[in-house]
């Protein structure tokens, strides 16, 4: 499976001009989750991963480590709407990760809504 995304402004590295950038989401690291549930009946829902944008056109690449979480009650309805934060820390040029991440040095950050389904 693949998909192209086209990067608008996520660190201003976006060249200006006609014609789009294609970019690869490559999956660095496996998808590390933790689903647990708590004593009022709300599920909390959590994982880490680390994807690679890739810039097919100049093999640039850029790595991101990206942390999702949400909370939803137990009795959730399959069709409810479901807020998932996700923010992301881009990696330094040598590949190491973010010594101490913070919101303050978060590279991006936004809340998604999505759904269980039968």
């Amino acid at each position: 499976m693949s998909f192209s995304l086209r990067q608008e402004a996520v660190d201003a590295s976006v060249a200006a001009g006609p014609g789009e950038q294609t970019l690869r989401v490559r999956v660095v690291s496996p998808g590390l989750g933790t689903v647990t549930d708590d004593t009022r009946g709300g599920l909390n829902i959590g994982m880490n991963t680390t994807i690679a944008f890739d810039n097919l056109a100049t093999g640039q690449s850029r790595i991101f480590d990206i942390r999702v979480r949400a909370d939803a009650r137990a009795d959730t309805a399959y069709d409810a709407d479901i807020p998932i934060y996700i923010e992301g820390w881009r990696r330094a040029e040598d590949g190491k990760p973010v010594e101490n991440p913070t919101e303050e040095n978060r590279s991006f950050w936004g809340t998604v809504s999505a759904h269980f389904e039968d």
